[in-house]
């Protein structure tokens, strides 16, 4: 079976990723994460989606554009596939 493209960023302009996609094999259940930016990239960051969801979510606490964006869309669409519990970003007020 072949991938399937579980996100793919269409960016405009001033985004901080000109690619940031998510490739999964069903078959292995294992994703490729392909991103590029202005200060690096990667092609092919291959592990499982709950691997990938952890991936993505360290990154995020080092702030932008990790926190916000491509990353935090690829990350949902991961969770939503891996089964990931989701945390509550921020506590409730009161």
């Amino acid at each position: 079976m072949a991938h399937q493209v579980l996100y793919d960023h269409i960016p405009s302009p001033g985004d901080a990723f000109s690619t940031f996609r998510v490739l999964w094999e069903p078959y292995t259940n294992r994703v490729a994460l392909r991103f590029h930016s202005t200060t690096e990239s990667a092609n092919g960051l291959v592990g499982s989606p709950e691997e990938t969801v952890t991936y993505l979510d360290k990154r995020a606490q080092s702030g932008y554009p990790w926190d916000r964006g491509a990353p935090r869309k690829a990350r949902d669409q991961l969770a939503k596939l891996s089964g990931v519990v989701e945390e509550e970003r921020e506590a409730p007020a009161g």
